[in-house]
């Protein structure tokens, strides 16, 4: 295989940055997926798709979950995690944990971990 191909994990990986930055043309009340959130995009909290420094970054949350959150009094893993965010910040609905569209934001994580 030449070391230029991509491979499945690197689309996941690129679809899960596209989705951080345009969570609403995607998810949002028009959204080509699905309409289940408030228009924002993910990276109105996570800037520059999450991957500023000091902009509420993804860098460290792969290397964090599964861990305890005091809001629920429980561990939760990374999908409850981005599924938290769609349903408060985002007023939206929870996404399949095995559909594409979180297998891919979570493959962008921890791209970034």
């Amino acid at each position: 295989m030449n070391k230029y191909q991509i491979k499945p994990e690197d689309t996941l990986v690129v679809f899960g940055r596209e989705l951080i930055e345009n969570t609403s043309y995607y998810l949002g009340p028009k959204g080509t997926i699905a309409a289940i959130t408030n228009g924002m995009n993910c990276q109105n909290c996570h800037l520059d798709a999450g991957s500023k420094v000091l902009g509420n970054n993804y860098g460290s949350v792969a290397s964090l979950y599964p861990k305890f959150r005091a809001r629920s009094g429980a561990v939760e893993n990374i999908y409850k995690r981005v599924n938290d965010c769609f349903e408060r910040s985002l007023n939206g609905k929870a996404i399949d944990t095995a559909g594409k569209e979180m297998q891919a934001i979570v493959a962008y994580i921890n791209f970034l971990g």
